[in-house]
C-alpha cells in the first residue's frame, strides 16, 4: 500500500498573486474562495486521482529557504524561454548557492517560494504526450514536480 500526492499546498501573504502565476504557469484553472484562500485544478477535471494546487493565505511572508519544491520542465523544450515566460508572469530569479553548473534555473514564484526549471525532464521519468489543451502535461509537471521533490 502506498500514498499519492493529492494535491500542492503553498501559503502566501497575497493569495490571488500567487495564484494567478501557478495558474498561468501550469495551464491550471483557479477558482478564488470566498475565505481568502485559492484552488487550482486540471482544466479537463482530471478525474479523481488529478491533483490540484491550495493556495492558502498566511500572515507573514516566507522566511528561509524551502524544505521542498517543485522542479517543472517545459512542453516547448526549451528551459530559457521558458524562464523567460515564468519572469514575465511575475517569477524571479533567486541564488539558493548554486554553482552555475547546474542543469536547472532556480526561481521564486511570487510569494518568494522557490522551484527549478529543469533543461529536460529528471532522470527515469515517464515520457507523456502533450494534450490539445497542455492539460495532461502540466499535470505531469505537477507530478513530476511535487512527486520527485517530497523529501529531498
Amino acid at each position: 500500500m502506498t500514498s499519492r500526492i493529492a494535491q500542492w499546498t503553498i501559503d502566501a501573504v497575497n493569495v490571488e498573486d500567487a495564484a494567478r502565476f501557478w495558474a498561468a504557469a501550469l495551464d491550471l484553472e483557479m477558482d478564488l474562495g470566498p475565505d481568502g484562500s485559492a484552488r487550482l485544478y486540471p482544466r479537463n477535471g482530471g478525474g479523481n486521482l488529478a491533483q490540484t494546487v491550495w493556495v492558502q493565505h498566511v500572515e507573514t511572508p516566507k522566511f528561509g529557504k524551502n524544505r521542498a519544491h517543485p522542479d517543472l520542465v517545459t512542453d516547448h523544450g526549451s528551459a530559457e524561454l521558458e524562464v523567460d515566460r515564468l519572469i514575465a508572469l511575475g517569477a524571479r530569479l533567486a541564488d539558493v548557492g548554486q554553482t552555475g553548473e547546474e542543469a536547472f534555473v532556480v526561481l521564486t514564484d511570487p510569494a518568494g517560494n522557490e522551484f527549478c526549471v529543469l533543461d529536460g525532464p529528471p532522470p527515469g521519468a515517464p515520457h507523456v504526450e502533450e494534450s490539445d489543451s497542455g492539460t495532461a502535461l502540466a499535470q505531469d509537471h505537477l507530478d513530476s514536480a511535487i512527486g520527485s521533490k517530497v523529501g529531498s
